[in-house]
């Protein structure tokens, strides 16, 4: 907050429920219960707590996650950080594919390209890093992982496409060369299309005309950053190289 800004600040209660989201759930104590969920910067995502997708929310607890349904009056405001969140954990077991021992997928030949945008809010960016870095820890390194499982995080890209950043991606072009001639992906490139932030059934999965792009971005397997290199147009991915992290 600007010292000369008087309106349109953040309350100090809504400055402590933003810190409260960023940080992830606790119990009353404060022991940590699930780890953080969102980015700094995916704020104009935040709508997608509430409406449609709540509903949609509120009824997996009232149906799925719970070993005995609490039924159709359950409300989020039902739930106990205390001690339902452990009745959760029980359920994941059945429906959360996280298994990170993918020794017989490497065996048999297979290749994993992964993919998330950094302002995704639905499935969440770091619930997505971590199982990739516990992949890591499973199979004996990065080397080991990377030959033949490569994870993009897609700077300014919402859920599975759109938002603000490069997020029109050719991702079958890249997987079926690593696939076709044994060669693993060392850049994606993105484009963001003239005008458009949201997803489209086109943008997003498919290539898109060169008159039609807006900038494009290179963007490196996990944890390898980018960033512009000094010099050359900022709208063309070609300007920008990886960053270590």
């Amino acid at each position: 907050m600007f010292p000369e800004q008087a309106k349109g600040c953040l309350t100090a209660n809504q400055v402590e429920a933003v810190q409260k989201v960023y940080a992830g759930p606790v119990t009353s104590t404060g022991v940590q219960i699930e780890p953080p969920h969102v980015a700094i910067g995916s704020e104009l995502n935040w709508t997608a707590f509430s409406g449609t997708f709540i509903d949609y929310d509120i009824d997996t607890f009232r149906y799925l996650l719970f070993q005995q349904d609490p039924g159709p009056n359950f409300t989020m405001k039902n739930f106990d950080f205390d001690r339902d969140y452990r009745k959760v954990g029980l359920a994941s077991i059945f429906i959360d594919h996280v298994n990170p021992d993918l020794r017989r997928f490497k065996s048999a030949g297979g290749k994993l390209l992964m993919y998330t945008g950094w302002n995704d809010v639905y499935e969440g960016l770091f619930n997505t890093v971590d199982y990739y870095e516990t992949v890591e820890r499973t199979m004996g390194g990065r080397k080991h992982t990377q030959d033949f499982y490569r994870l993009f995080v897609i700077p300014g890209m919402d859920h599975c496409s759109g938002g603000d950043g490069a997020f029109a991606i050719d991702y079958l072009k890249y997987i079926q060369d690593w696939v076709e001639t044994d060669q693993p992906p060392e850049k994606i490139v993105g484009s963001h299309p003239r005008g458009a932030r949201a997803i489209t059934d086109d943008f997003g999965i498919k290539p898109i005309d060169e008159k039609d792009i807006a900038f494009s971005r290179p963007v490196y397997p996990y944890p390898v950053g980018t960033i512009y290199q000094g010099h050359g147009d900022p709208n063309l991915a070609t300007s920008f190289g990886p960053q270590d992290p």
